[in-house]
Parts: C-alpha cells; sequence; structure tokens
C-alpha cells in the first residue's frame, strides 16, 4: 500500500476546471430559465463559459506554481 507524505501532499495543486464547469453549469442552468425558457441551451453556454474560466485559473496558477 502507498503512504502519502507531506511531500506527496505538498505538491498537488488544486484543478480550477471542474469547479469552473460545474460553477457555471449551475449558473447557466438558472440563467436560462430567467433568460432563454432553454435549459440545454443554458446547460451547454454555462458549461463552455465554466471551462474557459477555470481553464484561464489552471494557467494563471501554473504560471505562478
Amino acid at each position: 500500500m502507498n503512504k502519502r507524505t507531506k511531500q506527496d501532499t505538498a505538491k498537488r495543486k488544486p484543478i480550477y476546471t471542474a469547479t469552473g464547469i460545474a460553477l457555471g453549469t449551475g449558473l447557466g442552468l438558472v440563467a436560462s430559465l430567467l433568460f432563454f425558457d432553454n435549459l440545454a441551451l443554458g446547460l451547454v453556454f454555462g458549461a463552455a463559459v465554466g471551462l474557459v474560466i477555470g481553464a484561464l485559473i489552471d494557467f494563471q496558477a501554473g504560471k505562478k506554481g
């Protein structure tokens, strides 16, 4: 069995792309109900926006670390 050490966990960096997709999808669904009356449209737009925002945050975090 592999035991995790403090060095192994210290090297890990958070991944924001998945968080961005999840939050974007949720917000897109709410916005679609308010503005479009089409859940599928809001789901796609929200996931796309969340993916872009999460990827940008990951890219910025990679440059600093």
